[in-house]
């Protein structure tokens, strides 16, 4: 039986940017896709296989990526979360993120973040 890959949530409320990550580590990575915050929360919450890495912008509609981080830290305080955002971050409302990659990015720093999250 081969081993289970790796499982990435991606949240963004821009469907290129969801589009152009989702392609980018669809090979390597079983992705799952989240529009806004509430949207992460609620796919966090019923995956019962997990998540193993969070790709979350701050700047979201609905339920921004602050609070959606909040919430899912709640379940899973070891989540592992790369911060991927446009706007200047709180590094105070983002405990036990070790890496924000600011926007604009490029698609080979995204999967080395990843890569190195994952190990």
């Amino acid at each position: 039986m081969p081993d289970k890959r790796p499982t990435i949530l991606i949240t963004d409320d821009d469907e290129a940017i969801l589009q152009l990550l989702t392609t980018a580590l669809q090979a390597d990575y079983e992705i799952l896709q989240a529009r806004d915050g509430d949207e992460a929360v609620q796919i966090h919450g019923e995956r019962e296989e997990g998540v193993d890495l969070v790709l979350l912008d701050l700047g979201m509609s609905r339920m921004s990526g602050y609070d959606a981080l909040a919430s899912m830290q709640m379940d899973d305080p070891d989540l592992r979360v790369i911060v991927i955002t446009g706007i200047d971050p709180d590094a105070e409302r983002l405990p036990n993120v070790r890496r924000i990659l600011p926007k604009p990015y490029r698609v080979d720093e995204i999967r080395k973040a990843v890569a190195e999250e994952l190990l």
